[in-house]
């Protein structure tokens, strides 16, 4: 792979945008594993990964990871759909325990469907901007 194909020209790294995706899915995957993984780790004594706190600094760090990337990619393309999909998919995050354990999962998914399509539409945003920058720097006759 070359840098061409890791960097747009508006300077926002298509990696970033696929770290983010690979971690909300972790995330999310992590959260819907949750009630197998306790008895699991409860016996091998790796608690701590499935404990609330973790749950709760795993959540926040990919919201925080997606906060930096889509501001940034903000900078460059100007729509703020990113961001609001973002959010919503954060408040989703945020109250998937509040209405009960039966709908947590659909939360769950929801928020981070709503996060990797943030994703992935700041990605398509930022080609977008990079390929209209290379055609005003070489206009056509």
């Amino acid at each position: 792979m070359n840098t061409a194909q890791l960097n747009t020209p508006a300077g926002q790294p298509a990696w970033l945008d696929r770290i983010g995706i690979a971690a909300t899915t972790i995330c999310a995957i992590h959260c819907l594993m949750l009630p197998l993984l306790v008895p699991l780790a409860t016996a091998t004594g790796l608690s701590l990964l499935v404990s609330a706190t973790a749950e709760r600094l795993v959540l926040a760090s990919t919201l925080l990871f997606a906060c930096v990337v889509l501001v940034n990619g903000c900078r460059h393309h100007h729509n703020r759909l990113p961001l609001a999909l973002a959010g919503l998919g954060g408040v989703l995050y945020a109250l998937k325990g509040s209405l009960g354990h039966e709908v947590e999962p659909l939360f769950v998914v929801s928020g981070a469907c709503l996060i990797v399509g943030a994703h992935l539409w700041n990605l398509r945003l930022c080609r977008h901007c990079a390929h209209d920058r290379r055609d005003d720097a070489h206009p056509q006759a």
